[in-house]
């Protein structure tokens, strides 16, 4: 698998505490149709645990906005309606 092709299996304690000390995880998330939910971002996180030390880091999550979308949801481009706000 990949950990073996990158010896990432092999990384020290030390190692991923070093990282934890130089690294911190932007995540930058937009409206999707299933807010509130948390099931996306908790997904991405714990995502983190797939490279030794990653989990450690600092996580910073960034929420672009939204704006008033009228009649029609386009969550791509952040609009959204009265009624999803309200969710």
């Amino acid at each position: 698998g990949m950990a073996d092709v990158h010896g990432i299996e092999h990384v020290t304690q030390e190692e991923r505490e070093w990282l934890a000390t130089q690294l911190t995880i932007l995540l930058t998330t937009s409206p999707v149709p299933f807010n509130p939910s948390t099931r996306l971002l908790q997904e991405v996180l714990l995502s983190g645990s797939l490279i030794p030390g990653l989990i450690q880091c600092s996580k910073v999550i960034v929420c672009d906005g939204v704006r008033d979308g009228g009649d029609q949801d386009n969550f791509r481009r952040g609009y959204v309606t009265r009624a999803s706000l309200s969710k």
